[in-house]
């Protein structure tokens, strides 16, 4: 029987207690280990909202957060401190995940100098992922206005990896490219879950790249789910009326 990693049960937020709008309301779906999950829908659907609460930058108005059966809502400092590492995201905008003063090689290095690596075998590791990413060992003297937005983006993918991470949270991270690199990010993704068993939240408005890359689908909108399951199934026959519009259309 395959293990649950991640589980959200009832969830619901919202951001002022004297709004009525909920950017969130009664999310519940479960992530197995080692399958790559695909959330998809239109800009303000909830889904980067969804992400934020996954990764502790957000707390939920109500329900919970299950990863490998512990509410990460409980978290005591020692706790967090473990998932953090075990849960890495990867965002939107990677040029401003970094620090604009600092080498990558720096960035990279830093992620195993916090893990007790000693510097060579930090540089060493470093120079081995950025190969993994498909990136050059000139990479390690760059500074992020350098690069394009791929390459920074695969540099990002590589500092999420270095944690050596259970879960790999992917928040509209081809959002801002062009065609042909959104195609080899994504494509990259899915070398690196088979290649680590990683297992892998791929959110996206792009339903197509969610099709190509994930097991399952979630269909969100307004901050509710109205459609889920196999990739297969879904987009075989889709059941919603949304879910249909965002096949016929591409969105």
């Amino acid at each position: 029987m395959t293990e649950t990693l991640l589980k959200v049960s009832h969830l619901f937020k919202k951001f002022s207690d004297h709004d009525s709008y909920y950017a969130l309301k009664g999310i519940n779906f479960d992530l197995l280990k080692g399958e790559c999950l695909g959330i998809i829908g239109e800009n303000g659907s909830g889904k980067s909202t969804l992400s934020r609460i996954i990764t502790l930058l957000e707390t939920p108005t109500q329900g919970d957060v299950c990863f490998q059966g512990f509410s990460i809502l409980d978290y005591n400092k020692k706790a967090k401190r473990a998932y953090y590492k075990d849960v890495q995201m990867i965002f939107q905008n990677p040029y401003a995940s970094f620090n604009p003063l600092k080498t990558f090689g720096y960035s990279l290095k830093n992620v195993y100098h916090n893990q007790g690596y000693p510097s060579q075998k930090a540089e060493s590791a470093a120079l081995q992922l950025l190969e993994r990413v498909r990136l050059d060992a000139s990479f390690m003297k760059r500074y992020p206005h350098q690069v394009s937005g791929g390459q920074c983006q695969r540099v990002a993918i590589a500092r999420g990896l270095a944690a050596s991470p259970k879960l790999l949270i992917c928040d509209e991270i081809t959002s801002d490219l062009d065609m042909i690199t959104k195609t080899s990010i994504v494509e990259l993704v899915g070398e690196l879950q088979k290649a680590y068993d990683l297992t892998v939240l791929f959110i996206s408005h792009d339903i197509g790249l969610v099709k190509y890359l994930c097991d399952r689908i979630l269909v969100l909108k307004n901050g509710e789910i109205l459609e889920e399951g196999s990739v297969q199934k879904v987009f075989k026959n889709p059941q919603h009326p949304y879910t249909q519009q965002l096949i016929d259309y591409g969105l």
